[in-house]
């Protein structure tokens, strides 16, 4: 029921909002019954009776899912009209109070009162029967308004009630025998021996009506969650658009929504066609959640190339303020240009991921070690999943941690479970999460993980002792890596910046190179002076000269 109070303050702009994110809905459904076409069209060689229960099944799920779509269809015009009654009522009742006689008052309740002493003669000399006579009629306006919103009200809801169809869209008992639940928060091999015992059947219907859940889930298959997480990203732009349309372009609201734009259309210059034979990129993982303080956070994982088929796989793990914005790609030292690169510096069938996985601390929250402790499970799962939907003989495994991503990875490994990789490598880390190497625990395949550590001389972060913020010293003899491997000495354009970040990912530089030679299951180069810009017991102690 409407009553007096929501008639006023009514914005039928929340009505035309949730009408047009119907028709969105509905051209989402349709857009996903014409990739089941394509499925559909994809299984057309696969003979026999199996081959034709799935394809038959297909065709039943896009048939619902068209269906769904239809129905959907006719919940925005309800709405609409709904809205337009609405308005109009309250137009009607706003008139009618405009219009009274100035001593008749309207309560907040709708109930209409005469503002006079009890008994006493009318400023405008009506006299008291023609006021109540005025109150009464002024009142029956206010009741027809308000009663004509509440039956518009009403009728709108029942439509919806009408034509939503269950599971927005997709009853999914009239689709096959039932589908098991998603095993979320299971062990990744669970989930991969879950996912492999569905049909056919079960698996694409899962795909096309829990992507968010499923691409993000580790233990499934890199292609299922590509295909998963693209459908999602998807959404999220045309969430993201029509928030735009919704704010003016100096609000904060728009801009974020804008950087977070300018990242969906990075993430997709690097992605290409899915359907391409010769794919080479997966999106692994995709959330759009917003985290901190209102920034448009999010994560991702992309891939350059199949990790489930890969000989070599490496995990590149982000520093402070990484972000899911507009810095992600596009530039020469951008994330995802990395990712490329050290595919390209370990050669061979190489799978390089940037793992935008955690929450990154901002500068002022980097001294914490709270953001690394809250990404070792993310990163034990999913370095687990790697593990569990790899195909053939295992693949060698490592993970890579640049600055604070270097102290999420120590920390990481120096957990009980530890972390399933056959290398780990620190990079101009803030520290390696214990006092020793020997704390770490890097599952190898082999039985013995390899730790690598690496910093140029011109990295401000062992010159200011911040290497020592979570964890000691990775570079330290002290902390024992296995190797500390060549980087140079970062002087790039003098800006001691450059040799924390820039330096590292540089085409053709030692580090590169080296970290490329990591990635290969290679021996890198060691470093002549290891401990440059760091004393034997892992102080700072500045270059001579300074920066």
């Amino acid at each position: 029921m409407v009553d007096y109070a929501q008639l006023k303050q009514f914005d039928r702009g929340e009505l035309d909002a949730i009408a047009d994110a119907w028709t969105d809905q509905a051209s989402n459904l349709r857009d996903r019954a014409d990739a089941v076409g394509e499925q559909i069209s994809a299984l057309s060689g696969w003979e026999g009776e199996a081959g034709e229960a799935a394809r038959s099944g297909l065709e039943k799920l896009r048939n619902l899912l068209n269906d769904a779509a239809d129905e959907i269809d006719k919940l925005p015009p309800k709405i609409t009209d709904a809205a337009d009654t609405i308005d109009e009522a309250k137009r009607e009742a706003a008139s009618a109070v405009d219009g009274a006689d100035k001593e008749l008052e309207v309560g907040a309740d709708g109930v209409v009162r005469i503002n006079t002493v009890s008994g006493g003669p009318s400023s405008t000399g009506m006299s008291t029967d023609s006021q109540e006579n005025a109150r009464d009629t002024l009142q029956g306006k206010i009741d027809d308004a308000v009663r004509k919103a509440t039956e518009a009200d009403e009728d709108g809801a029942s439509a919806v009630r009408k034509h939503l169809p269950a599971q927005i869209g997709v009853d999914m008992s009239e689709v096959g025998e039932g589908i098991p639940s998603i095993p979320t928060g299971a062990d990744p091999a669970k989930v991969n021996e879950w996912w492999n015992g569905l049909s056919p059947l079960e698996k694409e219907t899962l795909l096309f009506t829990d992507s968010a859940t499923l691409g993000n889930l580790d233990g499934i298959p890199a292609e299922v969650r590509d295909r998963a997480n693209r459908f999602v990203l998807d959404e999220h732009r045309a969430i993201l658009e029509q928030r735009q349309e919704q704010y003016p372009e100096d609000s904060d609201v728009w801009q974020r929504s804008q950087d977070r734009l300018d990242a969906i259309k990075d993430l997709e210059s690097k992605l290409g066609d899915p359907h391409a034979a010769d794919q080479e990129v997966y999106l692994l993982a995709f959330d759009a959640q917003d985290v901190r303080d209102g920034e448009n956070l999010g994560r991702f994982a992309l891939s350059y190339g199949n990790p489930d088929t890969a000989d070599n796989v490496s995990t590149a793990i982000p520093g402070m303020d990484s972000a899911m914005n507009g810095d992600i790609g596009g530039k020469e030292d951008a994330w995802l240009e990395r990712g490329e690169r050290l595919q390209g510096a370990a050669g061979g069938n190489t799978a390089s991921i940037v793992w935008f996985g955690y929450d990154a601390p901002g500068k002022s929250e980097v001294i914490s070690d709270e953001s690394a402790q809250s990404a070792v499970g993310d990163l034990q799962d999913f370095q687990s999943g790697l593990r569990a939907t790899h195909e053939g003989p295992a693949s060698h495994n490592t993970v890579i941690g640049h600055s604070y991503g270097g102290s999420v990875l120590g920390i990481t490994a120096a957990h009980e479970k530890g972390i399933d990789a056959d290398s780990i490598a620190f990079v101009g880390a803030t520290g390696g999460g214990a006092e020793t190497a020997d704390q770490l625990n890097v599952n190898a395949t082999d039985g013995h993980g390899e730790v690598y550590s690496g910093r140029t001389d011109r990295d401000f972060i062992g010159g200011l002792g911040f290497e020592n913020l979570h964890g000691d010293d990775p570079n330290s003899p002290g902390y024992g890596a296995d190797t500390v491997f060549e980087t140079g000495d970062g002087g790039g354009s003098g800006d001691i910046k450059y040799g924390h970040s820039p330096a590292y990912w540089e085409d053709g530089s030692v580090s590169l190179d080296n970290i490329g030679h990591i990635i290969a299951g290679e021996d890198p180069t060691e470093d002549p002076t290891p401990y440059g810009n760091a004393s034997p017991s892992g102080s700072p102690n500045r270059p001579p000269g300074g920066w």
